[in-house]
């Protein structure tokens, strides 16, 4: 194992690393990276009733904070709670020979390649923590998840959403409650549409959809054929597959928000959620937050690509790592997410 003064932290492999980044990774998205100083600390939590109460109103309508001449002003109190947060490393490697390096035609750039590959794996690993987070029922309460069916269905809004012969394939009636519980929850509407690819086909052609939104002009639909805002939500189509084979078997390409879910059955989904549009900051309210703590190395956060040498094996290492641990932030007294709305179904 190298020392520490053995590792040189490469900053233009860094800055190929950060700049590398591949379509459909949402992580970062849904669960904004904030930067942080130390690998473990605590941070401190507002209760929602803090800024959401009234003093009441008197027999005349008049509110209880009325101050007559010569009296105090009525005193309020609020509480504080504390969380915590434990940043983990985590990283990956690739090993290019002296003499990969020394023979590789143009345009190869094995030390490109090495960082592009490794960085690559990093994101997946990223994107994998934060979906098993948003895609695990059991995060959520009872009110704020919903399981269609196949079948009829009791209600409207029971009903898959592929089954649009029945009455009750209604997902706007979903979208509804999602938005009644957010913002009974969190006083916010849900912003953000969080959609399983094949979800988005089947919500794209529900005939309840189609109409609604059949006068969107074409700049208008994404290439999902969904608009830029459904009933308010601003849609992020998840469809990153990654390949499940064992090595040396044929690719095989499966859903990676999919393959998170515990079960061997995994669940089309629709996240509703709120995602604050800044990123932090004191007294805002978040989802979830990705806690980005510095290398302990370059004592800089986010994603760091180094090189050392391996003289055993007459070549250089390239690795990539960042530190981070993943938080729902918006919860209930028993850790359950506040700030979304999960809809799934099996297929």
């Amino acid at each position: 194992m190298p020392t520490l003064s053995e590792v040189h932290v490469d900053q233009i492999l860094t800055s190929i690393s950060l700049a590398y980044k591949p379509d459909m990774f949402v992580a970062d998205v849904v669960s904004p990276p904030i930067q942080v100083p130390n690998r473990s600390d605590r941070y401190f939590i507002y209760p929602r009733e803090t800024f959401t109460s009234t003093s009441g109103l008197n027999t005349n309508n008049k509110a209880m904070s009325l101050r007559a001449p010569g009296t105090i002003a009525r005193e309020t109190q609020y509480s504080l709670s504390t969380d915590s947060y434990l940043a983990e490393e985590y990283a990956w490697r690739h090993f290019v020979s002296d003499a990969e390096l020394r023979h590789s035609d143009t345009p190869l750039n094995p030390e490109v390649d090495a960082t592009e590959f490794a960085t690559q794996r990093l994101l997946y690993d990223n994107e994998a923590m934060v979906a098993a987070i948003l895609m695990e029922a059991n995060n959520y309460p009872t009110s704020s998840f919903k399981q269609l069916v196949n079948g009829a269905g009791s209600a409207p809004g029971d009903s898959s959403w592929f089954a649009v012969s029945q009455a009750n394939s209604n997902p706007f009636v979903n979208f509804m409650n999602a938005h009644k519980e957010l913002i009974k929850n969190v006083l916010n509407a849900p912003n953000t549409l969080l959609i399983d690819v094949e979800l988005a086909y089947a919500l794209s052609q529900h005939p309840l959809y189609v109409d609604r939104y059949k006068y969107v002009s074409r700049e208008g639909i994404n290439t999902m054929g969904l608009s830029e805002a459904v009933a308010g939500m601003r849609p992020i189509v998840t469809g990153l597959q990654y390949n499940s084979a064992k090595d040396g078997q044929p690719f095989n390409a499966v859903s990676l928000w999919r393959s998170v879910q515990n079960g061997s059955n995994p669940y089309l989904y629709a996240l509703c959620c709120w995602v604050n549009p800044e990123r932090a900051g004191i007294k805002s309210m978040h989802m979830m937050k990705t806690f980005d703590a510095p290398d302990q190395t370059t004592g800089v956060s986010g994603i760091q690509a180094r090189r050392y040498r391996a003289e055993d094996r007459k070549g250089t290492y390239i690795e990539v790592s960042f530190t981070r641990d993943y938080k729902l932030i918006t919860v209930d007294s028993n850790n359950k997410n506040l700030a979304g709305y999960l809809i799934r179904e099996y297929r």
